[in-house]
């Protein structure tokens, strides 16, 4: 699922190389168009193509901003207390 929606996000970023006018070729209409012609198409298994990779990199932005949230949270608390 993350994989095709993903791809379902930043469609509306295609543009024509050399003129930069909108490309209007589109996989899906919508969520629902996206969800019922993967699971026709690759069943269960195609919505969750591409989870793997999403979780390796949310995995450590997730790690970072909770570090980055502590420190700060400690920093201020001793300075400001």
């Amino acid at each position: 699922m993350d994989l095709h929606f993903s791809l379902l996000q930043i469609e509306g970023l295609q543009r024509h190389p050399r003129y930069g006018a909108r490309v209007e070729h589109r996989a899906y209409r919508n969520m629902f168009d996206a969800m019922q012609r993967i699971m026709r198409l690759e069943g269960w298994a195609g919505l969750y193509k591409g989870i793997i990779p999403s979780t390796v990199k949310a995995a450590p932005a997730g790690a970072v901003t909770f570090v980055a949230y502590e420190l700060t949270s400690d920093w201020l608390e001793s300075t400001f207390s």
